[in-house]
């Protein structure tokens, strides 16, 4: 009893951080990036009631084996205040991280170091400080994991992924444990073919609905699943959403009107290829509306929230034409409607994997860039104004590209084209350019032809011309690297 009223003390102190007026000169805005030399990549990120941050996700430079969990503690700047990696000789990946009613951390993924087979879900609890309390690893001998955990109001912990051990070629797997992450019951849901489990949550009568994806059932090659159980896990109810050709489900929320939110992607509706993808469900699973959104041919969302004022987050990647994959941020009306989109990232492959409101009104989103930091992937927090935006929001023009603006580096020399330098008489007049880091402080003031930027530290950064005559400011990105 005692640990079912501290989660829901830890519930409340939420929901009144939520609801508690914002001050204006709170905010704060960063980008961040951690690692060393060799693969990072943050997976699932939190705020915390003193404002910091913790993500969890995988580090290849650091730790025992070829990948480890890895927990990084933040202050509200984004500054690290502590690391810690857990694993053993092999892989670890953390997949999900969550704060517990005594102020720790549960962490959950799939290890290849420990458990009975050659791939198990593992389950780390820590204290506050991210010291060990304990491990546990649930599966058999095939092919088992953990994608997704959340404490339960009983002071337990659920999880949902995959399982090859149990049931059918491999099925959506329910593992509910008690406070010691010792296994209470499992249940595996799927059919012949593959099937599998992206997010999990405790709904409000003590059950727990469930994202995933089937291939056993639904209308296409891969449909969208829902699960809804009571809760010792036994089916209420399951819904696939889908057409003819690959759609998918990442995240779910329930709604403060008890339906559910769903967020994925879909090749069956939308403009092209795959689009972020948001269903609206009542409290029985049934479609209310559907919301697609299309930047490119691959958008893909893996994660949403439901924000203060009823509205939408979504967070996911879209490939640009040309380059990498870059961050890809929608905020929508309670319709689903789009409000603003936001994108960040350079040349190369730069993807979010969790993104949530933060207490300011801000947004915090993790993923992994190829495009900063010192390492070949570095993980990184971007942590935004209520507007999405970091110091400078990144213009997005649907121009032919032999008519936009560009700014590039070669072998250290910034090249603008076109010039935004005074022009002869008679042809219009530009009044000049400066140069901004990405927070908006200006680094540099251009001067006609070629800048010298070999002194500049790697990065984003982003050209802003000044006193445009007859036309609105133009903001160009370009990236220095070494």
């Amino acid at each position: 009893m005692t640990a079912r009223l501290s989660v829901f003390r830890l519930v409340l102190t939420s929901l009144f951080m939520m609801l508690a007026p914002i001050p204006v000169a709170a905010q704060v805005s960063f980008l961040r990036t951690y690692g060393g030399p060799q693969t990072e990549a943050a997976w699932s990120v939190l705020q915390l009631p003193d404002g910091g941050y913790v993500f969890g996700g995988q580090t290849a430079s650091f730790g025992a084996g070829s990948d480890d969990f890895w927990l990084v503690r933040t202050d509200s700047l984004g500054e690290t205040l502590w690391t810690r990696t857990y694993g053993g000789a092999g892989s670890d990946i953390c997949w999900s991280v969550g704060q517990t009613s005594d102020g720790g951390y549960i962490m959950a993924g799939t290890t290849w170091s420990f458990g009975a087979g050659s791939q198990d879900a593992w389950l780390v609890k820590t204290d506050e400080h991210g010291d060990t309390t304990w491990t546990r690893t649930h599966g058999d001998t095939a092919f088992d994991r953990a994608v997704s955990v959340r404490q339960a109001y009983d002071g337990g912990y659920v999880l949902t992924g995959g399982t090859r051990s149990y049931g059918g070629f491999i099925d959506l797997w329910l593992v509910k444990t008690d406070a010691s992450g010792n296994r209470v019951w499992f249940k595996n849901y799927g059919g012949p073919l593959s099937d599998g489990g992206s997010s999990v949550q405790q709904t409000t009568d003590s059950g727990y609905i469930v994202v995933g994806n089937t291939r056993s059932f639904g209308a296409g090659s891969s449909d969208a699943w829902l699960i809804k159980t009571d809760a010792a896990g036994d089916t209420v109810w399951t819904r696939t959403y889908g057409g003819a050709d690959v759609d998918q489900g990442s995240s779910v929320q329930q709604t403060a009107d008890g339906g559910y939110l769903i967020a994925g992607s879909t090749r069956s509706f939308g403009a092209r290829g795959d689009d972020f993808w948001l269903i609206k469900t009542d409290a029985a699973g049934d479609t209310l509306w559907t919301r697609t959104y299309d930047y490119s041919d691959v958008d893909l969302c893996f994660s949403v929230q439901q924000t203060r004022d009823s509205g939408f987050f979504l967070a996911g990647y879209t490939n640009e034409v040309g380059g990498g994959y870059d961050v890809y941020l929608i905020r929508t009306d309670p319709r689903g409607e789009t409000l603003w989109t936001r994108m960040y990232g350079g040349p190369m492959h730069d993807m979010v994997n969790s993104g949530r409101q933060t207490a300011d009104g801000g947004y915090i989103i993790a993923g992994s860039t190829v495009t900063q930091g010192p390492g070949g992937q570095e993980a990184w927090l971007i942590k935004t104004d209520p507007a999405g935006t970091v110091g400078i929001a990144e213009p997005r023009q649907r121009f032919a590209p032999d008519l936009l603006p560009t700014a590039t580096v070669c072998r250290g020399v910034l090249h603008l084209r076109p010039s935004p330098f005074p022009l002869p008489e008679g042809e219009g007049r530009e009044d000049g350019a400066v140069l901004l880091a990405a927070m908006g402080r200006k680094v540099l003031d251009l001067a006609p032809g070629a800048n010298n930027v070999r002194h500049l530290a790697p990065g984003v950064y982003f050209v802003r011309e000044e006193g445009s005559r007859g036309a609105s400011e133009r903001v160009r990105k370009v990236v220095v690297s070494r």
